[in-house]
């Protein structure tokens, strides 16, 4: 059976600043996605950038249109933030290390894994 859906994608947390991060995601459109797989370690499943100022352009453009909702990011005060904060609060550089792990689940949700092409 496949595994592609239209809806969003649930993805494993992500642990930053003490929280468990989770986010639920859009698979990227193919002109997204060689944007991103410059930077993605294959290995590892990281990404990694030359100079982290790129993961802040790319979320710039790409979290508007991949990240449909976002739970357990707290903010000082211990609310969680909504997905509008975040959308823009990620553009700061605090969230860089957050934003590489996130893109990484975000490519790694839009490709075909090897227990999929044996489906």
């Amino acid at each position: 059976m496949g595994q592609w859906t239209q809806d969003g994608v649930p993805v494993e947390p992500i642990l930053f600043d003490g929280d468990e991060v989770r986010f639920t995601l859009k698979r990227l459109l193919v002109e997204d996605m060689e944007r991103m797989a410059v930077n993605f370690d294959t290995a590892t499943k990281i990404m990694r950038f030359e100079n982290p100022m790129e993961a802040c352009k790319l979320a710039s453009n790409l979290i508007p249109k991949y990240v449909l909702a976002i739970n357990g990011c707290k903010k000082a005060n211990g609310i969680e933030m909504t997905l509008e904060e975040f959308r823009e609060a990620a553009m700061e550089f605090y969230f860089v290390p957050l934003l590489g792990q996130l893109f990484a689940r975000l490519v790694t949700i839009s490709v075909v894994g090897k227990e999929q092409e044996k489906n």
